[in-house]
């Protein structure tokens, strides 16, 4: 009936693992997936799931594991599920709409699509551990080119598709422009030609974009641009609108941006300027990771430098020891020699 098998509690008595004459099971290549009881599984387990156990073969792919409670119960104390109860244990599981095709899909892809809690009394749902600023949303209203609409863009990759002319590259300078990103020094001649004539399109009666926009830390802004111009709407007053924009972690680049970026120039000295603004394009997808980096280089240089210091000081207190060493020695056999 094309559903999907999972085989409950693998690492538990009567379980598909506990027992070898289980192998020519395990084998069917419809197996998609085997539940477990506890994260990370145990090493035996593991080794099955992995490959490295040999003696329980698979042609093709391994099946995924979750881990699921059983349902015997709704019982629960503090506001959680006691064992054997639903929700005890669980699995969250990426898909667009639950059906069984999704299931199996995710199955297939267990790296990017499936995530084990390590601690289910403390679990936090997958969402509210993104911790990224990021563009909630753009409204269109009375523009030249585009119709009213108002865009809500998703926690991670969006993909804007549309025929030629069809407004996808407007989408993306509206946001350009509305954040002040429209001014930057990289911008090539030609990117701000088209800057500026899409910039034509909001001098309409009525024109107005606004924007959505959430920090790291979850705080929220709209961001307006009418008469011209745009304006951060928030509780409280903004001291320097300018420096607000300047500090928006964000960068825009069109195709032809980055066709220029990839070009491979090189000039007087041997430097190819369009490579290095590649690295830091690269690099900005990872800022804060290489900040902490960063921050953990420079204390492990002052740590070492510290550590040379020491060193130093160690040798210099040896070489006063052995000349203390040597005049106590002297002074004593001339003590000696007198007595």
């Amino acid at each position: 009936h094309e559903g999907i098998v999972i085989a409950a509690h693998a690492d538990q008595n009567r379980g598909i693992f506990v027992d070898s004459a289980n192998r020519d099971d395990y084998a069917n290549e419809l197996l998609y997936c085997v539940e477990l009881t506890q994260n990370p599984p145990a090493e035996k387990y593991n080794n099955i799931l992995s490959g490295k156990d040999g003696t329980w073969c698979r042609k093709n792919f391994h099946p995924a594991w979750i881990m699921s409670s059983d349902a015997k119960s709704l019982k629960s104390k503090d506001e959680k599920p006691i064992a054997n109860s639903l929700g005890y244990r669980y699995t969250w599981i990426r898909m667009s709409k639950p059906s069984i095709e999704s299931l199996r899909q995710a199955f297939l892809d267990q790296e990017s699509r499936i995530l084990l809690p390590q601690d289910t009394a403390n679990d936090v749902h997958p969402d509210q551990r993104m911790r990224q600023a990021r563009v909630l949303s753009i409204t269109i209203k009375n523009v030249a080119f585009l119709g009213d609409q108002e865009v809500h863009f998703s926690l991670n990759m969006n993909c804007v598709i549309g025929g030629r002319g069809s407004g996808k590259s407007t989408l993306l300078e509206y946001l350009r422009i509305i954040f002040g990103k429209d001014k930057s020094e990289d911008i090539d001649e030609d990117t701000e030609s088209r800057i500026n004539r899409i910039k034509g399109t909001l001098n309409s009666e009525g024109t107005e974009i606004e924007v959505s926009w959430v920090s790291a830390d979850g705080a929220e802004d709209r961001i307006v641009w009418k008469n011209g111009e745009p304006s951060v709407q928030r509780d409280g007053d903004l001291y320097d609108p300018e420096t607000f924009f300047q500090n928006l972690p964000i960068r825009f680049f069109s195709q032809q941006q980055l066709n220029r970026l990839t070009e491979s120039k090189t000039e007087e000295g041997g430097q190819t300027p369009q490579a290095q603004r590649l690295l830091e394009l690269i690099d900005g997808f990872a800022t804060n990771e290489l900040s902490d980096l960063d921050d953990l280089e420079r204390k492990l240089k002052l740590k070492i430098q510290a550590s040379f210091s020491n060193l130093r000081r160690a040798k210099g207190l040896e070489k006063d020891l052995k000349k203390s060493q040597q005049e106590y020695q002297e002074l004593d056999r001339q003590w000696k020699a007198r007595s």
